[in-house]
């Protein structure tokens, strides 16, 4: 790989540019400061995700906002991580009541989903998917609360990890401005980077190709590795009692490359019939309808395969449990025995 390759794969920007962080104050350099400083100032690699210590920012997301001082940092965002927090146990004692967010059948039907009739798959899906978005801002933002508490990060270190929920309008936002935008730095420099050594303009529709599919390969391999590691799944006959290997997971990722692809061809064929004037309402809610019914068909190859492994049997997902001290004061159960599953 050519040398001057390679800050294309970690950076966004020239490690030229500002805020290199690399002096304090009083204009001492970190290589003629204490030991202490010196660790600690490397530490602060490990808890950021601006590209320390280069002054990179998130391209589809707005900036985080800067403070007078972290206490106000804290004084804002500790509040959402405590309602986040709540908000995720609600939703985790909820799977223990309702039989959509349980998993039944055998190997070869990888869960319910499948059998279930698409009222079920629609329910579950858009469940799951809003528990992994409050799992993500949650875990997200505590950590950047104790590590701007501590001193070893600052606020703007921490944009945000999501992106606007309305600006999913079509798939290709969805990928694009809303979900998971602080990696999709990383997935896209590994295709940028194959593209400059195939000798590709850097604009043309080859490229941009084969950076959207490289960037849903290496995402899918992101799931698919871990859950290949995972113990048999649970509820089947010993016979039938083979791992998993992740398959799934490639799955759902390599047919949001394609239904990327497939809309992309759509709107340029739309836009040739209409002409370029911005989208209406009425096309933003089909959008918004195209959007939902590609997660629901699609999400159960993503989640299924995690389900059946027994990765999400835990009880307990928050330090504290809201609904636990409301039954207490209550004196009765909200959601059930607490079985996060059914143990089929």
């Amino acid at each position: 790989m050519s040398l001057r390759l390679l800050p294309t794969l970690t950076w966004e920007n020239s490690p030229d540019t500002t805020d290199r962080r690399d002096t304090d104050p009083d204009g001492w350099h970190v290589m003629e400061q204490s030991g202490v400083k010196k660790f600690l100032w490397g530490f602060s690699w490990t808890a950021t995700l601006r590209g320390i210590p280069w002054n990179w920012r998130v391209r589809n997301i707005p900036p985080q906002s800067s403070y007078a001082s972290r206490w106000e940092y804290l004084l804002k965002n500790v509040p959402v991580v405590f309602v986040y927090g709540c908000v995720l146990d609600v939703l985790w004692k909820m799977r223990a009541l309702f039989d959509f967010t349980k998993y039944h059948g055998s190997l070869e039907g990888y869960g319910s989903s499948a059998s279930r009739g698409v009222g079920e798959m629609a329910v579950n899906s858009v469940f799951a998917m809003v528990s992994m978005y409050v799992t993500t801002v949650f875990n997200y933002q505590m950590m950047a609360a104790a590590a701007v508490l501590v001193g070893i990060s600052r606020p703007e270190d921490w944009p945000p990890v999501l992106g606007p929920v309305q600006e999913a309008y079509s798939l290709r936002r969805f990928w694009a401005k809303t979900w998971h935008q602080l990696f999709r730095n990383i997935f896209e420099k590994y295709g940028l980077g194959l593209v400059g050594l195939l000798g590709l303009e850097p604009l043309s529709v080859k490229a941009h190709n084969i950076t959207r599919f490289l960037a849903f390969f290496i995402s899918g391999l992101i799931h698919a590795i871990p859950i290949s590691g995972m113990p048999f799944p649970r509820g089947l006959p010993k016979d039938k009692n083979t791992p998993y290997r992740g398959s799934d997971q490639m799955v759902f990722f390599a047919l949001h490359a394609i239904l990327c692809f497939v809309e992309e061809q759509f709107s340029i064929f739309y836009r040739a019939l209409r002409g370029d004037a911005p989208s209406g309402n009425f096309e933003r809610v089909l959008g918004y309808v195209w959007v939902a019914t590609c997660l629901v068909f699609t999400t159960r190859y993503l989640f299924d395969e995690m389900e059946l492994s027994g990765i999400n049997d835990k009880k307990e997902v928050v330090p504290w449990s809201s609904v636990t001290i409301l039954e207490a004061l209550l004196g009765r159960k909200l959601f059930g025995d607490g079985e996060a599953l059914d143990k089929e």
